[in-house]
């Protein structure tokens, strides 16, 4: 009995290509789930502005959880993608003293998909129409960031959301989405006066990510661009992008270790400004 379970198991790994089997008879994973992670990164920053300029030591950690609901048919319904406790600190080069720290308590991304997406128009004859996107949501509660150049000021986004419009059709492309967003934003300053930012559907985002089926290659880009209203100030344009790659190289006891790379840039009325990471990313159990 436990010899035929045996060979059932074994058969059963020799059909999924995600495991492999040394000559010794273990297992071990060939693909890897970049949603559902705790993260821990190291690595270079440098930019043409402070903080990063002359380079930097750059830490990362955050805590991702992903969830595709399907029917019971097998058609996927719902993708739901979370990040818990994201967080970053910068430190100098030379003595390892903090220059910068940003922290993001809480993002979702939902989206909603269907086969044949389409728009009801009620009435005593209702009417369907056919409509080339599924929709979703993005949120993000609860953003922070400091850097030493101002020690005793802090910005604060409470609040950021925008009504998605997703055209992947979730294959490698996970998704391709974009809509309006809105925001409110707080910059604490020491010695003047606190200035609300807020963002009432002026501005757009686009959020793309595509991945490998196998989890070894991920590649994201997230723009933001519009304009805000600052209390007091009064109304300012702005944009800023992000693109970030990753490479599983190895893993270790199945945990992946990544190498990763990212490009951001800002531009507007604050100024424009440039920056670069890259390091390793290692995934440890949920």
């Amino acid at each position: 009995m436990v010899a035929a379970l045996l060979a059932l198991a074994l058969a059963a790994q020799a059909g999924d290509p995600c495991l492999a089997t040394d000559e010794r008879g273990r297992t071990f994973a060939l693909c890897f789930d970049p949603g559902n992670r705790i993260e821990l990164s190291a690595g270079g920053a440098v930019g043409d502005r402070e903080p990063q300029l002359g380079g930097a030591l750059d830490l990362r950690a955050a805590v991702r959880w992903r969830r595709d609901v399907r029917s019971r048919t097998g058609a996927l319904e719902w993708m739901l993608d979370q990040t818990f406790g994201e967080a970053r600190a910068l430190f100098a080069a030379g003595d390892a003293e903090p220059i910068a720290a940003s922290a993001l308590a809480w993002r979702g991304t939902f989206l909603r998909h269907r086969g044949s997406p389409f728009v009801l128009v009620p009435g005593p004859r209702p009417l369907r129409l056919p409509f080339p996107f599924d929709v979703g949501l993005l949120v993000e509660v609860g953003g922070a960031s400091w850097d030493a150049a101002r020690r005793r000021d802090v910005s604060l986004v409470p609040l950021r959301s925008a009504l998605l419009l997703d055209v992947a059709r979730h294959g490698a492309l996970r998704r391709l989405a974009f809509g309006p967003e809105v925001s409110w934003g707080v910059r604490v300053r020491e010695h003047a006066e606190t200035v609300h930012d807020i963002v009432p559907f002026t501005a757009g985002v686009l959020d793309a990510r595509a991945e490998s089926r196998d989890g070894l290659h991920a590649l994201s880009l997230t723009v933001r661009g519009g304009s805000r209203i600052a209390v007091p100030g009064g109304g300012a344009g702005f944009v800023e992008g992000t693109l970030l790659l990753e490479r599983v190289v190895l893993a270790v006891n199945d945990r992946p270790v990544a190498l990763y790379a990212s490009a951001t840039a800002r531009g507007g009325a604050a100024g424009h400004g440039f920056e670069s990471s890259f390091g390793l990313r290692a995934a440890l159990a949920r």
